[in-house]
């Protein structure tokens, strides 16, 4: 066997035997892999297994096909089997979550909705063909109790398009839901019409209560901004002033020096100013205002800035004074410039 002299961190081989013995020792490893993948899938539930499937498709999925179809197989193989399936838009996998889903249990309903639900997100158009099956059992998820399965049941509606998902979210919105589940259904399924002041009732209740936890208060106030894009100028009115009412601005969290937002205030701002427009400047001037800390005052003027366009720059020449808003103010003047040579 002849190796270079090369550097002692690289070794070449050229000797065809060596070769060839590597080669054995590496097929033997892959096959032992293939066959594992194989028969336990769920061994491999959080591995990147492409590298795996890759020249082995046509042994793994028939074989995922069979478990996923198998009611000998135990849950979380069968559930993993039709996940690989579903990443691979193979519909070998659908009739087993499908099933799933129809049958009240939990936790395993929920987790195949989790795969049904990440499949339509990363290919809704795919999934778009087998709405007919699955459409009747996501409707059927939208009832009562279900807050922590209606979030992923609605999107999913939305996206796949299910015929009759705007008819079961009205009938769902005069019940009474989980400020999270309300969010979700108002946000995916309610359109801008249905918003109306008569339908306004159920989030005025739910921020009605003095010390809420802050998880319900943070989803209702995000419910009461989705609702600003409302045709009734009665609905906006009230949803503006219940926001400026219950937000809570002398929170520690919110007032403390910084300039970070969090993902559970920051929204409310952000969809007051893209679903307000001229309505909610009178709000987003007070949060830019206020003493919250920098990162939401900067989100509120740059939502003053793509509502205003031009007529931004008084809010921009009050700001400048305070150097850790200098990127908002340039970026709200970039924007009002823009609009301005448009």
């Amino acid at each position: 066997m002849r190796r270079s002299k090369s550097k002692a961190w690289l070794e070449v081989i050229t000797d065809a035997a060596s070769i060839a013995e590597a080669r054995r020792l590496a097929l033997a490893k892959t096959d032992s892999r293939v066959r594992r993948l194989m028969e336990k899938p769920e061994e491999f539930r959080h591995e990147n297994i492409d590298p795996i499937v890759k020249g082995n498709a046509s042994v793994l999925v028939p074989a995922w096909r069979a478990l996923a179809s198998s009611a000998r197989e135990p849950f979380e193989r069968r559930l993993v089997a039709a996940k690989f399936l579903c990443d691979r838009r193979d519909d070998g996998g659908l009739a087993f979550l499908i099933d799933t889903i129809r049958v009240d249990q939990e936790p395993e309903r929920r987790e195949a909705l989790s795969v049904l639900y990440h499949a339509t997100c990363r290919d809704a158009a795919w999934l778009r063909g087998y709405v007919q099956q699955l459409g009747p059992e996501l409707l059927s998820l939208l009832k009562r109790f279900n807050d922590d399965l209606i979030p992923m049941a609605a999107r999913m509606c939305k996206d796949l398009n299910v015929p009759g998902a705007v008819e079961k979210a009205l009938e769902l919105w005069r019940m009474p839901l989980g400020a999270w589940a309300r969010r979700a259904v108002l946000e995916q399924l309610v359109p801008r019409e249905a918003k109306t002041a008569e339908r306004l009732g159920p989030i005025e209740a739910t921020l009605r209560p003095d010390n809420l936890p802050e998880f319900v208060l943070s989803e209702a106030l995000q419910c009461a901004a989705a609702y600003l894009d409302s045709p009734d100028p009665e609905a906006v009115r009230r949803c503006l002033e219940v926001i400026e009412r219950r937000f809570p601005w002398t929170s520690r969290e919110l007032t403390a020096d910084g300039t970070g937002a969090s993902s559970q205030w920051n929204p409310v701002i952000v969809e007051a100013g893209k679903r307000g427009g001229r309505a909610a400047v009178p709000l987003l001037e007070k949060f830019l205002r206020s003493q919250l800390n920098v990162g939401y005052r900067a989100n509120a003027l740059n939502a003053l800035a793509h509502v205003l366009g031009a007529e931004v720059l008084p809010y921009a020449d009050e700001s400048m004074g305070e150097a850790r808003l200098a990127p908002a103010v340039a970026e709200a003047l970039s924007l009002a410039f823009r609009r301005t040579m448009s």
